[in-house]
């Protein structure tokens, strides 16, 4: 492939005539870089040290860090193991947290699949137990945090940028063997106690990162920490247990295909490689290999191989292709062209008669073209799959209204594996931490296999955060696992096509296990008085939730109970085939808006509207 030369960095130079006020969020981050690499020089670190000290340097315009920042011998290593397995992070002050948490919620995004959950990031200095001890002890609240933390701070991420009694607390716990967090960022400035602070975490047994003298803040205090979370995310970066790469959706390769291709027409450069932003935090990127540019007739095509990591997708390896045109429309235009199918039935994110290319893609598309969209003008992008007409046949497209080709997917723009070793390790470890957290109700745990589950439970029922323990589709090990670590009492939350998998006996609800739960429905609709017509109505409807307004509006609404009674009856089935007595369970039928559709127990059987978590209904 023909490459135009390219500046250090491997971006692209500003056009001819622009000057620094008219660059654009990449451009202006890219000359950034190029200025401080230049200013850095070669770091005598370890790679992943260099990166993080090129990431505090950049985030604070001060190259003074290459010289002073020090690392403990495992300090970045324990840190991205720390965020691989959705560690916490524990932060002194807001301005930390603020700084933190867009990259933390990409890094669940990317390591976990979803959007929320995973590596939290926890202030407690505003807690008013927090305010009111401070102020009758006369120690400072960053102090009183920190102890207010302690049962966090095992195998947690400890950040400190602002407060040095703060880290004089960590210290002291940690060497009173009270606690052992993964990695100290230890960071606080000023001129009393800063670098008294810095000098007593180095002498400690644990790892960390900090910096001799007075000098710290929050500013580095996060950058350090989102250089880890960008390490932890990139799948390119050291060992990785088998089984736990990571991959690009098809959206992600859409985008970066356009990316390139835009890049092509607009600038004549043929792109080796593309950066686009991931839509978690609209900040991070993902470095995407681009394997052919063209110019076409009527404008430019390059094409992105599809890379689905370790994880199990027919679309692995295909090639994904973006045609870019300029068009008299202002505006960006997305169509599908070869190998992309169309939605013919309603029920999904894209309306019928659309192309199926997702809202999250589309989004993703439309911001890799808009910075070279020509003024005045607009883009017309035609996304194609020239195996997508062949490999679609063997996804759930066709019963899902989707015809004659591939959709374009993707929430986060990675693929992650979900039947692996360490996704089975993460979700035990949040069952062990629900059953560890301070409870008022002490072993109570709330399993949801996603968003719909954990929203409603927090929404409408307040329940803490780490009380609730995503399972994706390991429902049965996460059930098993729940029971072998001593849970008293149960609550499954969950969609109903999920929850009518497992009422059919599917502990393992992907789809590679079986698919029962339009027949579920049916036999539970039929059992509560349902027609023959109106039974063989339900068995040709594609999705599950197509069913609920059916059996709503028909007055079957008992149906959802009958299901739940169903699933509640499998899991204690599930119990006593493994040795062990059933527990108080709960488990409640969601539609996909998280309403509540059914219990067992009914909910109402708890007398009314149920004003707490504590008040859920729950039978053995």
């Amino acid at each position: 492939m023909d490459c135009n030369v390219r500046d250090i960095d491997g971006t692209s130079p500003a056009p001819a005539g622009r000057g620094d006020r008219d660059l654009s969020p990449s451009e202006i981050e890219a000359k950034s870089f190029r200025i401080l690499d230049g200013l850095l020089g070669n770091l005598a670190l370890p790679g992943d040290a260099a990166r993080v000290v090129r990431r505090v340097a950049h985030a604070t315009a001060d190259a003074e860090w290459a010289r002073t920042l020090r690392f403990s011998p495992r300090a970045v290593e324990a840190g991205v193991e720390a965020i691989a397995r959705g560690a916490p992070i524990v932060v002194d002050v807001e301005m930390v947290r603020a700084g933190v948490r867009g990259s933390a919620a990409r890094a669940t995004a990317s390591l976990s699949g979803e959007q929320d959950g995973g590596n939290e990031v926890l202030c407690l200095l505003n807690d008013p137990d927090v305010v009111s001890r401070a102020r009758s002890e006369g120690a400072t609240r960053a102090r009183i945090a920190m102890r207010k933390a302690l049962p966090l701070l095992d195998g947690a991420i400890v950040a400190i940028g602002n407060a040095p009694t703060a880290l004089f607390e960590i210290c002291d716990l940690v060497r009173a063997g009270k606690c052992r967090p993964a990695l100290v960022v230890g960071l606080p400035i000023g001129f009393v106690g800063a670098a008294e602070s810095h000098d007593e975490l180095m002498s400690l047994d644990c790892e960390w990162i900090t910096a001799p003298g007075t000098k710290g803040g929050s500013p580095a205090a996060a950058a350090a920490v989102n250089a880890l979370l960008r390490l932890a995310c990139d799948s390119a970066d050291g060992p990785r247990r088998e089984g736990s790469r990571l991959g690009r959706s098809t959206g992600a390769c859409a985008a970066a295909a356009s990316a390139a291709a835009s890049t092509l027409l607009m600038r004549g450069e043929s792109p080796e490689f593309v950066e686009i932003p991931l839509p978690t935090d609209g900040e991070s990127l993902l470095h995407v290999p681009v394997e052919c540019c063209v110019l076409t007739p009527s404008g430019a095509r390059c094409s992105v191989r599809k890379d689905a990591g370790d994880d199990i997708d027919v679309t692995d390896g295909m090639m994904i292709e973006a045609e870019v045109s300029i068009s008299d429309e202002e505006g960006i235009r997305i169509a599908g062209g070869e190998g992309i199918g169309r939605v013919t039935r309603s029920g999904l994110p894209t309306p019928p008669g659309e192309w199926a290319i997702n809202p999250v893609p589309r989004l993703m598309i439309r911001e890799a073209l808009f910075p070279l969209l020509p003024e005045g003008r607009g883009f017309l992008v035609t996304i194609s799959a020239p195996e997508g007409a062949a490999r679609a046949a063997r996804t759930w497209n066709p019963r899902l209204g989707i015809e004659g080709g591939i959709s374009i997917l993707g929430t986060s723009g990675r693929v992650v594996p979900k039947s692996t070793e360490a996704y089975l390790a993460s979700i035990d470890l949040c069952i062990s931490s629900a059953l560890a957290a301070d409870s008022p109700a002490p072993g109570t745990v709330f399993l949801v296999p996603g968003y719909v589950g954990e929203r409603t439970l927090r929404e409408k029922f307040a329940v803490p955060r780490e009380l609730i323990v995503r399972t994706g589709d390991h429902f049965g090990h996460s059930l098993k696992k729940s029971l072998e670590l001593g849970a008293r009492r149960l609550f499954l939350f969950g969609h109903v096509g999920k929850w009518a998998k497992v009422a059919a006996g599917l502990f393992n609800t992907h789809c590679d296990f079986g698919d029962a739960r339009l027949e579920t429905l049916a036999a539970c609709a039929g059992a509560c008085g349902a027609t023959p017509a109106q039974v063989a109505e339900l068995l040709t409807l594609p999705l599950a939730e197509e069913a609920v307004p059916l059996l709503l509006r028909w007055g079957l609404g008992g149906a959802f109970n009958l299901l739940a009674e169903r699933m509640h009856r499998r899991c204690a089935q599930l119990a006593v085939s493994e040795g062990r007595q059933p527990v108080e369970t709960g488990v409640v039928v969601l539609s996909i808006d998280g309403d509540v559709l059914g219990g067992c127990p009914m909910i109402g059987d708890a007398g009314g509207a149920i004003g707490s978590w504590l008040d859920l209904p729950s039978s053995v």
